[in-house]
């Protein structure tokens, strides 16, 4: 979970998946205050049910092409890092590698992101997320990810709400290990104070879901990558944030030149397929 920077990741209506309990982690500021939810909430409002209808079309389309270039990317080794740097005493500091954009306004962030066997070592946490941000006071943020100080086998989908100095994250289920390669669609969406994150998992036909969440906030800041916290002996072999969609609202579009990106190595990353060419943009993360 990020604190500066977030993505919104929209998670749909229920899944078989089960809801795993938690232990409690901190984030990047000492002086927050971190809550725990283990739910999903059903979309019972009209625009939460219709974000869903986005989401799970969206997963419905999912191609032959995205699957294999995830499943290639099981093959591309991670680089081996002895030791780094993710966070001091105080747990600030953690490191990113993701793109981000700046400078508009945006209600909708989606991608199509291959799951992959993240492993969290040294009490510590790493994951492959979306956040939607309000630079000014806050963030919503969805994906998954392995967190060391949590006795699960495979790594998490989750969402999470930062307002000032209060975070709360929601856990899911955890990854089907028999899907790994494969994409979940995730996706970040609203306005007006109501906002939605939905997760769909791999050939699944339902999905997570945030349910409304009430933050206001007036988003002007969009990135998608990877966080990783902690010293040493966490991996993530090679994930592919694919069909990246973007905007105001949806359907939103490919993203641009405009998305910059920041590489703390590690984790690392970059364009596989640079946006602005008649192909569509992939973004790469792994780790250590």
């Amino acid at each position: 979970m990020r604190i500066a920077r977030v993505l919104v990741v929209a998670v749909l209506g229920f899944c078989f998946l089960g809801i795993i309990p938690v232990n409690g982690f901190r984030l990047d500021r000492p002086q927050q205050r971190l809550g725990y939810a283990h739910r999903t909430r059903p979309c019972s409002s009209a625009p939460c049910r219709q974000s869903a209808e986005v989401a799970l079309a969206a997963a419905r389309a999912e191609t032959t092409f995205v699957n294999r270039r995830a499943t290639d990317a099981q093959s591309l080794p991670a680089r081996n890092v002895a030791g780094y740097s993710c966070h001091d005493a105080g747990d600030v500091g953690h490191c990113y590698a993701i793109t981000a954009a700046t400078g508009a306004s945006y209600g909708f962030l989606a991608a199509d992101v291959s799951t992959v066997a993240l492993n969290a070592q040294d009490q510590a946490f790493i994951d492959d997320e979306m956040w939607l941000i309000d630079a000014k006071c806050c963030w919503i943020e969805a994906g998954f990810m392995s967190n060391h100080t949590i006795a699960t086998k495979n790594p998490l989908y989750f969402w999470a709400q930062g307002v000032g100095n209060h975070v709360v994250v929601s856990y899911f289920g955890g990854l089907d290990a028999t899907q790994y390669g494969r994409p979940a669609h995730i996706q970040l969406d609203g306005n007006n104070g109501t906002f939605h994150a939905l997760i769909v998992p791999p050939g699944s036909n339902a999905a997570f879901s945030s349910g409304d969440v009430t933050i206001r906030m007036s988003p002007n800041a969009v990135n998608l990558g990877q966080e990783l916290s902690g010293t040493n002996g966490s991996h993530a072999p090679r994930a592919l944030f694919t069909r990246i969609r973007v905007g105001a609202l949806a359907p939103g579009r490919p993203p641009d030149s405009k998305f910059k990106i920041t590489i703390a190595s590690p984790p690392t990353g970059g364009w596989l397929v640079v946006p602005g060419q008649s192909r569509e943009p992939v973004f790469y993360t792994e780790c250590c």
